[in-house]
């Protein structure tokens, strides 16, 4: 019986020990792309902390202008506490966003096995936008992510254990010497064989478990596809959502510099005072880091759909040696 079902164990452990590959192989892609998150979202606290810092700047000149005044005796002592209330504003905000850039660049260096404090440059993010047309890519999607593989390779394996157990119902067949001796010296010497017969048992337990086994795989590998097209989806369309608010966004800050600057020449013709001028110059930088918000948050949706989809892994095709079913891809697209 080792000898009859040899081909089908080792067919088994072969099929395991690539499933375990990939699994690996996928495991490490998705940290590659955490560390990608992670630098996109540290690239954009810099920039984002570098209008609020722009902005803190412009409040506490301002605000520095209305203390001297008011000092002279020229402005009235409630025209500080706007200006206050604004400057500390400005200055809780700039602090929650360097805290954030450290818990990201903490998280980056963990991730790495670096030390905490380890700093390097982080290069400007260029993240390649998916094609309009994901059906190919869908389509291909057990060929590509490696999770995919593994729990086909896995299907593999199950279905080369059932082909075991289905062996194990025939008879077990010994081959092997006798030899006897009784009390007056008699010697008999020859061949044996014992043959099982399979009347009550035949392995219909081990044969049931090998299928119940088989259908839980097929089971997970079919949510797993399911969960990866339905996010691929889900992301294709808040991609499109958000590209629209950020066109939305970049226009308003478009419009909000071409005021700042109507009013920078107001000022300078004394038609509008420093405080009117401030809060022109504020609302272009709230206006652009929304905008950057919803740049970064297209940029980050954009990486995370290429992740779904493993772009830029390599296509992989299983060698066809057992009668394995094929499984059903479900694609609305």
């Amino acid at each position: 019986m080792s000898l009859v079902t040899y081909h089908t164990r080792i067919t088994a452990a072969r099929e395991t020990f690539a499933s375990v590959n990939a699994s690996l192989l996928w495991q490490e892609w998705q940290v590659a792309q955490k560390a990608r998150l992670l630098a996109l979202q540290i690239y954009t606290d810099a920039v984002a902390i570098g209008y609020r810092k722009r902005e803190l700047s412009l409040l506490s000149s301002e605000l520095g202008d209305v203390r001297k005044a008011t000092a002279a005796g020229n402005l009235d002592l409630s025209a500080e506490a706007p200006l206050t209330a604004a400057v500390a504003g400005a200055q809780s905000t700039l602090a929650t966003a360097k805290l954030s850039r450290l818990k990201t660049w903490q998280q980056l260096d963990a991730l790495l096995g670096l030390e905490p404090y380890v700093r390097f440059p982080i290069a400007t993010p260029h993240v390649m936008p998916p094609p309009p047309k994901l059906s190919g890519l869908i389509a291909s999607l057990p060929q590509r992510r490696p999770d995919l593989v593994a729990l086909r390779l896995g299907y593999r394996a199950s279905e080369a254990r059932l082909r075991e157990a289905i062996l194990l119902q025939f008879p077990s067949l010994m081959l092997g010497p006798a030899y006897g001796q009784d009390t007056s010296d008699v010697k008999s010497i020859g061949p044996i064989a014992t043959l099982d017969l399979p009347i009550f048992n035949r392995n219909q337990g081990g044969i049931a478990s090998a299928k119940a086994t088989r259908g839980e795989l097929y089971a997970d590998y079919q949510a797993q596809l399911d969960t990866a097209i339905g996010m691929v989806r889900a992301l294709r369309k808040r991609i499109s959502v958000l590209r629209a608010d950020y066109r939305n966004a970049a226009r308003e800050a478009k419009s909000a510099a071409e005021m700042a600057r109507r009013a920078e020449q107001a000022y300078c013709q004394g038609s509008i005072d420093q405080r009117t001028l401030a809060d022109y110059q504020t609302t272009v930088l709230e206006r652009q880091l929304e905008a950057t918000g919803f740049k970064t948050q297209i940029q980050s949706d954009e990486l995370a759909l290429a992740i779904e989809l493993g772009i830029g892994l390599p296509t992989t095709r299983l060698a066809v040696h057992s009668p394995v079913p094929l499984l059903c891809i479900r694609l609305h697209d």
